[in-house]
């Protein structure tokens, strides 16, 4: 199952792992791109095989502003409103620290 790409700064596309939905970003998460991750996500989200647990993937986001951090978190109160948990994994040690002093950095799993 794929979705077409948000434009050529961000792209994504889904797959099943280990029982839960993976969504994989990659490019820039800011402003202008977040509108559209919200809606790819609410797709994955409001779709029958996205199951219980729906994991956000940023290794290949090369940049995240505090309007991505948003996206990201509304995502995910959407996704708990639907009994889903939306987890992100594989942000930068920046982004880390970013969350961190903006109050959002539960949102982020560590990195290991």
């Amino acid at each position: 199952m794929s979705t077409a790409p948000l434009d050529d700064v961000l792209t994504t596309h889904l797959h099943r792992c280990g029982g839960r939905c993976v969504v994989p970003l990659r490019g820039e998460l800011d402003t202008v791109s977040g509108p559209r991750v919200a809606a790819a996500l609410d797709e994955v989200l409001a779709c029958p095989c996205a199951g219980a647990a729906v994991l956000v993937d940023l290794r290949a986001v090369s940049f995240c502003d505090l309007d991505g951090l948003r996206t990201l978190r509304a995502a995910r109160a959407r996704a708990a409103q639907r009994g889903v948990d939306l987890t992100c994994e594989g942000c930068s040690p920046l982004l880390l620290r970013v969350a961190a002093i903006v109050g959002c950095r539960e949102l982020l799993a560590a990195q290991e």
